[in-house]
């Protein structure tokens, strides 16, 4: 049966149809067969149209048209990079002509720069296809700075890691925090920060004339304003210890002075507040070595201010709370060599609360733990002074106690093993003779 045939017996379709209307026109039929062909016939009729203007199978010979088309393609490509080559190879031809008349350049130094070209040149790398262009194209110092900036991209990163792994390394190992900080400026001589860490390490472990080269060699490099606050601060510490008060009260008041600008300029900067506040301690030891009690007093006051402040805005700022305990301490110090002991006592003892709160909290952290040894020890010695020997040997074995703890965990930090020493001469000082 033909479409036409078929389509001939099918009832004229409603107008407007729903699908109700749809389901009653192709059931009303009279032939139901008829129906049934005509279906079959469009379907047939579909397919030829899909056939002659649907997708094509994909053929063998389409798949060989496409692989002489990708062919032509990768070819074009290949004939690009060749020229790309050969015209760097042209010009390479040149300047070894231009070396070989040119006195100065030496033939290895010739042949080191062709074969460098060369080699960039042939890297499927782009950029270095790039920097051989710049090399033989008039801009040998620019290629030469492309490469030499990879370079420090990564030494700058190697160095930064380096510096890292000393700060974990510094509570721990001096001796490894040393090296890795040695290793990090070695890498990047520019970090001033570098340079002051390893300093105030040196310091501790191999002396004064160690710690001031570094700062010295910071110094040079340092731009930042704050830093060279913080640097006046260093050498001040040096000429401090070495007695020389002058030096150390004029280096301070540089720093200072620097502190109060920041401070001023930014005064929601809580580092900046905290600087002004080392500022003010620095110059209050300056007094107290100076035995000028009452100027020391009048230095410290303010430093413990702001840190009062700033351990009220963030209660669980531990560096705040502790910068705290410290301004306690010092001016607890100015106490007792004033003979107010009372007075001392309790500036110590608002301190040892601080530190045992902080250690505490942070119970494998090893810079709180010491804290408490000199905290017990201060308050170990005020007792002593007053001739309460009874409360001087509870916080001396306080003391012992944790510093005995710290000394077994890192027996390679040498500052443990002396303080250590050092409490346990102040205890066996007040034990009674032993009797033979």
């Amino acid at each position: 049966m033909s479409v036409q045939t078929a389509r001939s017996s099918i009832p004229k379709p409603p107008d407007n149809p729903g699908w109700t209307d749809i389901g009653l026109w192709i059931v009303s039929g009279s032939d139901l067969f008829s129906l049934i062909a005509a279906i079959a016939a469009g379907l047939g009729f579909a397919a030829s149209v899909f056939q002659l203007f649907g997708p094509k199978p994909y053929s063998e010979a389409r798949g060989k048209a496409d692989r002489v088309h990708q062919n032509k393609s990768f070819s074009a490509l290949d004939d690009r990079v060749q020229q790309r080559f050969d015209g760097i190879e042209d010009q390479l031809k040149q300047i070894a002509e231009q070396f070989a008349r040119n006195e100065a350049v030496s033939d290895a130094s010739a042949r080191a720069f062709v074969a460098t070209v060369e080699q960039l040149a042939a890297s499927p790398d782009e950029a270095d296809i790039v920097i051989a262009e710049q090399a033989v194209g008039g801009h040998p110092i620019a290629a030469a700075e492309a490469l030499l900036a990879e370079v420090n991209v990564g030494k700058i990163r190697d160095a930064r890691r380096a510096k890292q792994a000393a700060r974990l390394l510094a509570p721990y190992a001096l001796g490894r925090a040393m090296e890795a900080y040695q290793t990090a400026v070695e890498l990047d001589p520019s970090d001033v920060w570098a340079w002051i860490e390893l300093g105030r390490l040196r310091a501790n472990y191999e002396g004064l004339v160690a710690a001031r080269t570094c700062f010295e060699i910071a110094v040079q490099q340092a731009v930042d304003e704050r830093d060279r606050g913080v640097l006046h601060n260093e050498f001040g510490n040096i000429l401090l210890i070495e007695g020389a008060l002058g030096e150390a009260r004029s280096e301070f008041e540089a720093a200072l002075a620097i502190a109060e600008r920041l401070a001023s300029q930014e005064p929601s900067n809580a580092e900046w507040q905290r600087d002004l506040s080392v500022s003010y301690d620095r110059l209050g030891d300056v007094e107290v070595a100076a035995g000028n009690l009452s100027a020391a007093r009048d230095r410290f006051a303010p430093g413990l201010a702001i840190r009062e402040r700033l351990a009220s805005q963030e209660p669980g700022n531990a560096g705040w709370q502790h910068d705290l305990s410290v301004s306690y301490d010092r001016l607890g110090d100015v106490e007792v060599a004033a003979g107010n002991l009372s007075a001392a006592r309790d500036r110590f003892s608002s301190g040892l609360a601080i530190r045992e709160r902080l250690a505490s909290q942070e119970p494998g952290n090893a810079d709180w733990q010491r804290d408490l040894w000199g905290a017990n020890g201060k308050l170990g010695q005020l007792a002593e002074a007053e001739g309460d020997t009874a409360s001087a040997l509870n916080h001396y074995r306080a003391a012992e106690r944790v510093m005995a703890t710290l000394a077994v965990r890192w027996p390679d930090h040498p500052g443990f093993a002396r303080d250590l020493a050092t409490v346990q001469r102040s205890i066996a000082g007040l034990q009674p003779p032993a009797s033979f």
